[in-house]
């Protein structure tokens, strides 16, 4: 497809998403499920969790799928809020407890997990990073929010 129909064919899978929902056979036939993942961390310096909890859940439809993620950062940090982002990334940062305030260590983001964490200079940040759009496969961040003082983000990839 060419990158003129890109937007278009954005804007088409988003109504659909929004107003229609998936098909109504797209759990069956296409997949559905949650994750909870325990990340380890590997401490660089200071006091720093073990591990990080990552809730998952995604949603595959003829099409295109749909993803959603939110790091439980309350167990080392305070009320995230949102810092920036484009269609393609969304950063959050939160004060670090004090008992983690020493801490200095980095999650780096994988080929499954496009998620980053930071823990250092006093604060968690958490950024979602998609990768470049190929011609068969446009990703991008469809919603972020705050859920329980935690980042939430929704993004979506198209097939």
């Amino acid at each position: 497809m060419s990158s003129c129909c890109l937007p278009l064919r954005w804007s088409l899978l988003f109504l659909l998403i929004s107003f229609a929902g998936p098909p109504v056979n797209a759990e069956k036939a296409n997949g559905t499920g949650n994750l909870r993942q325990q990340i380890p961390v590997q401490r660089q310096r200071g006091n720093c969790p073990a591990q990080v909890q990552l809730t998952t859940s995604w949603r595959w439809y003829e099409g295109g799928g749909e993803h959603l993620v939110i790091p439980e950062t309350t167990a080392t940090a305070g009320r995230a809020r949102y810092i920036k982002g484009t269609a393609k990334t969304a950063e959050y940062q939160a004060p670090l407890k004090p008992t983690f305030a020493s801490c200095v260590t980095e999650v780096r983001p994988s080929a499954d997990l496009p998620y980053r964490l930071i823990w250092k200079d006093g604060r968690l940040t958490f950024r979602v990073e998609l990768p470049a759009d190929t011609p068969a496969n446009p990703s991008r961040i469809s919603q972020r929010a705050i859920l329980g003082g935690r980042p939430y983000v929704r993004w979506q990839i198209a097939d």
